[in-house]
């Protein structure tokens, strides 16, 4: 009997949490219509499509019709839909209760919408774990999509990565479709006789079988130079009619009709994976560059399946913030699931905890994802937002605990304004300052660091000027001057961060991070107590640490008090600085605060040193030199927060923008990531006498200053 090679093709469609609507607007014109358009014109082409629910609600409010066309082409039984977690979540790494909801919610979405009762699932970004089984078939659903690498890791050869494999987990089943490598880089990047060709050579040597092509749908136009060389030269159009010529040898099928007519191709265990570039990406710049190298050496792509390092979770060690997120996000996802509030309050508060768990930024590869700080800001926003419905708090609470998992207590303080999150082991830093009535968490920043691509920056072309990039992968520098900001930092850009900076230390230097501190105090162990009332909690920080400048050394202690009361945003903090040596020091000691308040250019965010803006440009972006302040503000109109530090002892304040390098996929960018500020003062400390000086912050509801002249 003649069998014919089966086709599988999957196309994934996925927005995040907080991306613009005019980016999801031209996705949509570009590719999302594009597909159903070709659907339309070649009804034997069967395809598989999962599109993430953060989408289908876009979709939904701004093209309704849109989903009417998907379930016809559903209906006719072009293309099945596939389930996965609403808003595209990294499932193993989420509360099982929410991981569950997750799939639950997208289910029932398909059916009510589509008329179509999903068998398969989606995993966000491929990142499988072990447990993925029990996840899948908990939820009822009986297949997932893998990469080849993942079966190349557990001793599946190239040849025999095809069909479905059956893999399980505490004796819970799911079939797992291996991704075939060449296709996934011959679609759409080659001519469509390489891909047809391709598969004409595996039917020829096992006519029957069945490969699977999936990735993403917005490949297919609105990838960056898709439009013009995917679309517009017609790449589409003649890879589904390439198909229908091929009938009589190939067919497509979906993947519930290929487990119904073939049997599994074997049993399989898979190690934690994702795509190899993925993988890669999670690791630190100092083990890419070498890894990257070695790969280079080898000449056969596919043989780099089996140099295999790097796991998804290392991005929560290679980036605090977005560990920070994370446990964040598990600390709000646990005040919700036990809440007293009434059951809708509960339902509404958990939607929001399940839009946070959006994937995009808590990773960063070759596209933004964590360095986008708008990202980041909706992910806060939404659990923010769940946890204030879920746990509203009354008067002023504390709990110290190992928030971030490092084996290290942080203390957690909140009122009914805000949650202050300090790490005293971490240089008595205050790390986190959700402020409830936006929501947003105010330190929302990204610490500059190296990252592997950073070498390539100074070569990189100016969009504009020297042509742009082709999809063999020149890249492009989306504004100029990157290479000036690649600085990396020695600290993590929060706030109540003490540093001793040597004299002669100018503000350009210290922007930059080329200063030298001459203390220790910045990032290391502050022993701590704290002490609650009613009205207000109590917490004191204090380190014996060195000042130290060539061969002399100052013992010196620095004590920080911080005050937060119950109903009040904002903080009381004292540091009192005490020279315990037996010489007299004369120096420069000062405290660092980062705010993360998203647009640094915008009119509306803006620096009032005294009380006034100006003279000169104050915007957040902006850099500034200023003598004799006794209060600074940070204001943002559009969250609503003008922040003020008044200080009791008239200091000099150097402020400066905090902006990063990265890659994404239309070339390197340079983004604004926070505003720091850094009052300082010359200090005369004698043996024996304390220095001390009081900071008031607060918070006040912005109303508009315009420019100084």
């Amino acid at each position: 009997m003649f069998h014919k090679t089966v086709l599988m093709i999957g196309l994934h469609s996925h927005q995040p949490v907080g991306n613009f609507d005019e980016v999801i607007e031209l996705a949509y014109d570009q590719a999302y219509v594009t597909l159903l358009d070709y659907l339309d014109r070649h009804p034997t082409v069967k395809v598989n499509l999962h599109y993430s629910g953060c989408l289908l609600e876009w979709l939904e409010v701004h093209h309704p019709d849109f989903l009417v066309r998907i379930r016809r082409v559903v209906e006719r039984g072009q293309a099945e839909i596939l389930s996965g977690g609403f808003f595209e979540p990294i499932l193993p790494v989420i509360p099982p209760g929410d991981a569950r909801a997750q799939l639950e919610m997208l289910c029932d979405f398909v059916r009510d919408r589509f008329g179509y009762d999903p068998k398969g699932f989606w995993l966000a970004e491929r990142v499988w774990e072990p447990v993925i089984p029990s996840i899948g078939a908990g939820a009822g659903l009986c297949y997932t999509v893998l990469d080849q690498s993942h079966f190349v890791s557990s001793g599946v050869g190239k040849e025999d990565a095809n069909g479905y494999y059956v893999t399980e987990d505490q004796g819970k089943s799911v079939a797992v479709f291996p991704i075939d490598y060449t296709m996934r880089y011959t679609i759409p990047w080659k001519p469509v006789a390489a891909t047809l060709d391709y598969l004409r050579s595996k039917h020829e040597s096992e006519p029957g079988r069945g490969w699977t092509f999936a990735d993403d749908g917005e490949k297919f136009g609105s990838w960056p130079e898709t439009w013009e060389n995917i679309i517009q030269k017609g790449w589409f159009e003649e890879f589904f009619a390439g198909i229908e010529a091929s009938r009589d040898w190939l067919e497509t099928e979906t993947f519930s009709q290929f487990m119904t007519s073939h049997p599994p191709s074997g049993r399989v265990y898979l190690p934690t994976g994702s795509y190899p570039e993925m993988l890669r990406w999670s690791l630190p710049a100092r083990v890419s560059e070498p890894l990257n190298r070695f790969l280079e050496k080898i000449e056969d792509e596919g043989d780099r399946d089996f140099v295999r390092m790097g796991f998804w979770r290392n991005f929560m060690a290679k980036y605090p913030e977005a560990n920070n997120l994370h446990k964040r996000m598990l600390r709000a996802s646990k005040r919700v699931s036990s809440s007293t509030q009434p059951e809708e309050v509960i339902n509404g508060a958990r939607t929001h905890v399940l839009r946070s768990q959006c994937d995009c930024p808590y990773w960063h590869g070759v596209f933004g994802g964590l360095y986008l700080n708008f990202l980041r800001h909706a992910a806060y926003a939404e659990m923010l937002t769940g946890e204030a419905h879920a746990a509203p708090v009354e008067g002023i609470l504390s709990e110290a605990y190992d928030f971030d998992a490092d084996g290290q207590e942080e203390l957690i303080v909140e009122n009914a304004r805000q949650v202050l999150i300090f790490s005293p082991h971490a240089g008595g830093t205050l790390r986190e300052w959700d402020w409830r009535s936006f929501p947003t968490n105010l330190l929302d920043t990204l610490a500059r660091r190296e990252e592997v691509y950073h070498k390539e920056i100074a070569q990189a072309l100016v969009k504009g000027r020297a042509g742009s990039a082709d999809l063999s992968g020149a890249t492009l520098a989306k504004t100029e001057g990157i290479a000036e900001i690649l600085n990396y930092d020695r600290y993590n850009r929060w706030c109540l961060i003490d540093i001793f900076p040597a004299p002669g230390t100018t503000a350009e230097e210290f922007a930059r991070a080329q200063y030298v501190d001459e203390g220790d105090f910045s990032t290391e162990a502050y022993r701590w107590a704290h002490k609650q009332s009613s009205e207000r909690v109590e917490i004191e920080m204090v380190r014996d640490g060195e000042v130290r400048r060539g061969s002399t050394i100052w013992p010196v202690r620095l004590t920080k008090r911080v005050e937060v009361i119950s109903g009040q945003p904002g903080m009381n903090v004292e540091y009192v600085v005490e020279n315990r040596g037996d010489c007299v020091f004369e120096g420069f000691f000062g405290s660092e605060w980062n705010f993360g308040l998203l647009a640094g250019w915008a009119d509306d965010r803006y620096y009032l040193v005294n009380g006034r803006r100006g003279p000169g440009d104050m915007r957040l972006a902006t850099s500034g030199q200023h003598s004799e302040v006794t209060e600074i503000g940070v204001v943002d109109h559009w969250q609503r927060a003008d922040i003020r530090l008044s200080i009791s002892v008239p200091a000099d304040v150097w402020r400066y923008p905090v902006e990063t390098a990265s890659l994404s996929e239309g070339g390197y960018e340079k983004t604004y990531q926070a505003s720091a500020v850094f009052p300082h003062w010359k200090v005369l400390l004698e043996p024996g006498k304390p220095w001390m000086v009081k900071v008031a912050v607060s918070v006040l509801e912005p109303v508009w200053h315009p420019q100084a002249e």
